[in-house]
């Protein structure tokens, strides 16, 4: 497929076109966790469902549109979220949900993620930046995780990070 390019654009310019891909997911994944947001003193099951449906669409029309692997690694990352869900909530008690199950829309929110990473990593001006934004995502991550462990005492998210740091 050969890439059709106008004579009037600056080739140094980011061509934004695609980025619907990832950055429907920044944008759909804030609104789809707000529609779980209890209602006053109410619980939304509305709103839990209705962020179930809205990710479900979201993840069937981003398999329908992304090239073959991205796709197969979307239904494994579908199967390996899933999996990890019920044996982490349930199977070793790890953390609960509000109503006792599994949100309809976690486990293709966790593959929405991966596909997010998967493209903005492959973007040609995080290429070209690779050090710098590296660098800000480490720090951004560390900044986050200590904040976390200072107000909240999340050592588990901490051990995590951890982990994460020392595997890079």
């Amino acid at each position: 497929m050969t890439q059709v390019t106008s004579q009037f654009r600056n080739p140094a310019t980011p061509d934004f076109r695609h980025h619907w891909k990832w950055g429907g997911t920044l944008v759909l994944m804030p609104l789809i966790l707000l529609m779980d947001r209890p209602i006053g003193t109410n619980p939304n099951w509305f709103g839990q469902n209705l962020g179930g449906v809205v990710a479900w669409s979201y993840w069937f029309v981003m398999v329908a549109i992304v090239q073959p692997r991205l796709r197969r690694l979307m239904v494994i990352g579908l199967i390996v979220a899933l999996g990890g869900e019920i044996f982490l909530a349930f199977g070793l008690g790890m953390y609960e949900y509000r109503f006792g199950n599994i949100p309809f829309y976690v486990p293709p929110g966790h593959v929405a993620a991966m596909v997010v990473a998967y493209l903005f990593v492959r973007e040609p001006w995080v290429q070209r930046h690779k050090k710098l934004v590296h660098f800000v995502l480490f720090t951004a991550s560390a900044v986050y995780a200590v904040t976390w462990l200072a107000i909240l005492n999340d050592v588990y998210g901490f051990a995590l990070y951890m982990m994460f740091a020392a595997a890079i």
